[in-house]
């Protein structure tokens, strides 16, 4: 087998000795080994220079990823910090907008929390405003009415004094004595309108006793000369002293049986008068009497219907008042608790960057 090319192998001649044979087969083992040896210099100079260019094929090829991997990782750091700026920028922006936000929900809250209390404290004060001017208007008119009252009744006091007094003054004009008002008049009558009324009646009544009224001033005085001159007069005709055997004159006999006469009748007449004033005088009594226990009655009336009155007007302020603590306290404290959960509601809702 030849391991050299090109090299034709030496024909053999029938003159070739076996030394030339074996020299001949030395130098083909030599040209042979020398051809493979130069073949295995050449491979190996060969492998050396792909050696070579794959290594330097191979730091090229690392350098090139080197500078790639290096420029990815910039970018992607660039990237990455790029997005993290964003992400903290729209995050920055998105915790002052929920700051807005839940700033805003707080002041509207707030707001309209103020709003309601301020619209139920309006109606609140208003409601208070109108029972107390109710009540401040009701006091007045009541003190008035009763003052009204109370200055007429004094006025039927006074009026009462002047018929009683108007009724002594009379009956002492009549020459009689006057007479106490009766007690035990009953109570409870409070129309002193028409309890006077029916005294000025009975006083009218009392006023125009006829037969009384021939005693009142010197109205007796002119029948007593008349009867006293009738009797002298008569006397003195009849010559009553002659015919009775009596020692004074005529006349003068006749002037004292017409004295006696006047004396006999005005005796008469005045029991006739006592009776007749009784009859007039103790009716008038018992109506002054009923008239002062009606003054009275009147009196206390009134004043029991302005204490009335005056509780009336206070107990419906303190209901008026009443109904709207009833209405409107609670409508606060509902108004506060609304408020109190929106804001808490806030809180547990609404992230706070207070950190940031």
């Amino acid at each position: 087998m030849a391991y050299h090319r090109g090299v034709p192998p030496e024909e053999t001649t029938e003159k070739s000795t076996p030394l030339d044979r074996e020299r001949a087969l030395v130098d083909l083992l030599w040209s042979a080994s020398a051809e493979r040896a130069d073949s295995e210099v050449q491979a190996t100079a060969r492998g050396a220079r792909g050696r070579s260019l794959n290594e330097r094929i191979h730091r090229s090829a690392l350098d090139t990823l080197e500078v790639s991997l290096a420029a990815q990782i910039a970018a992607a750091n660039d990237e990455c910090a790029r997005r993290t700026e964003e992400i903290e920028a729209a995050a920055e922006s998105a915790g002052r907008k929920v700051k807005h936000d839940e700033q805003t929900i707080r002041t509207k809250a707030v707001q309209q929390a103020e709003q309601h209390e301020e619209d139920a404290r309006s109606a609140y004060d208003e409601k208070i405003w109108l029972a107390e001017s109710v009540y401040e208007a009701a006091i007045p008119a009541i003190r008035k009415a009763h003052a009204t009252r109370m200055a007429e009744l004094d006025t039927w006091k006074a009026r009462l004094s002047e018929y009683t007094a108007a009724a002594t003054q009379t009956v002492h004009g009549y020459r009689q004595r006057a007479l106490p008002e009766p007690t035990g008049a009953p109570e409870g009558a409070t129309n002193i309108e028409a309890s006077m009324g029916l005294l000025a009646e009975s006083l009218t009544k009392l006023r125009a006793c006829r037969i009384a009224g021939l005693f009142r001033g010197p109205i007796m005085v002119i029948p007593a000369a008349i009867m006293t001159a009738a009797g002298a007069i008569i006397g003195g005709v009849m010559n009553v002293s002659k015919a009775m055997g009596a020692p004074m004159p005529s006349g003068a006999l006749g002037a004292a049986g017409g004295a006696f006469l006047f004396l006999a009748a005005a005796a008469v007449l005045y029991g006739i008068a006592r009776r007749e004033v009784k009859t007039r005088y103790v009716p008038f009594l018992n109506r002054a009497a009923a008239a002062r226990a009606a003054l009275r009655g009147a009196i206390e009336l009134t004043e029991r219907t302005r204490r009335e009155q005056e509780t009336a007007a206070e107990q419906a302020r303190d209901a008026d008042l009443a109904t709207a603590d009833s209405r409107f306290k609670p409508q606060f404290t509902e108004i506060e608790r609304k408020l109190a959960e929106v804001l808490a509601q806030v809180d547990a809702k609404v992230p706070h960057y207070q950190g940031k």
